[in-house]
């Protein structure tokens, strides 16, 4: 069994910064936050010595923890940095050690916001990753989930108002798939259905669906267009607070723990 050294650092929106008071310890991972920024190591061990290999398993937990940390605190993040290394060799040469050593590399950023967390709080949000895992893990569309997570945590980084509208309904429209909606209801009902069910918005302005504000974007032109990213600047951020919560309930509907 070969293992390889795993440091990461996560991003959220750049002028947050979070304060966690200790370290949390959580399936083989650690994290911390330094300068702000939410850093974090592990290690991951695989059959064969393949870095490319330990890379793709690496960043595959690195995106289930992100996941996790877009539910809990209700913003979303993502993989800034991440280094895979052989774990250090200790080798005895007489009276030498030889020791290999690797570190990440640390950027500062500037932030305007703090957000600080007590040592209280380190316990209950990593029972709460723990309660999280273990209700994905029961789902039987938790990758599907996770992907979905993914894309919302995308929405919720985008500066642009149109492109935040366009990943939040990717992540709504896999939600829905996830539910059953997308191949029990045709011809955008899908849409209307799980947007009823689940308190979402469906018409933002009373009369144009989401669907199709997002159909017009991708596929439409002129006043059409202009009018469908008029909606989107101004749907987007409560589009996106509203499939968070659908997320959650999603989540709690999951097999009990």
């Amino acid at each position: 069994m070969h293992e390889f050294d795993v440091t990461f650092r996560l991003r959220s929106k750049p002028n947050i910064s979070y304060l966690l008071d200790g370290v949390i310890e959580y399936g083989g991972i650690s994290i911390e936050t330094r300068d702000g920024k939410i850093y974090g190591k592990t290690t991951i061990s695989i059959e064969k010595d393949d870095y490319h290999l330990a890379r793709e398993k690496a960043i595959e937990e690195l995106e289930k923890l992100a996941s996790m940390l877009t539910v809990i605190f209700g913003e979303g993040f993502i993989i800034e940095y991440v280094k895979v290394a052989h774990k250090p060799i200790i080798e005895n040469r007489g009276k030498v050690k030889e020791i290999a050593i690797f570190d990440a590399i640390e950027m500062k950023d500037e932030v305007s916001q703090e957000i600080k967390y007590s040592k209280e709080s380190l316990d209950k949000i990593k029972a709460k990753l723990k309660e999280l895992t273990d209700r994905i893990n029961n789902l039987g569309e938790g990758k599907a989930l996770l992907r979905a997570i993914k894309w919302w945590g995308k929405g919720d980084l985008e500066e642009d108002k149109v492109d935040k509208f366009l990943d939040y309904f990717i992540s709504f429209e896999m939600l829905a798939s996830i539910k059953g909606y997308v191949n029990k209801y045709k011809y955008g009902k899908w849409a209307e259905k799980f947007s009823n069910d689940y308190s979402i918005t469906h018409k933002p302005d009373g009369k144009t669906t989401v669907n199709a504000i997002r159909g017009k974007i991708l596929h439409a032109h002129g006043p059409e267009k202009e009018e469908a990213e008029k909606l989107a600047n101004q749907y987007a951020d409560s589009f996106g607070k509203e499939i968070l919560k659908a997320i959650k309930r999603i989540i709690e509907e999951s097999t009990s723990i």
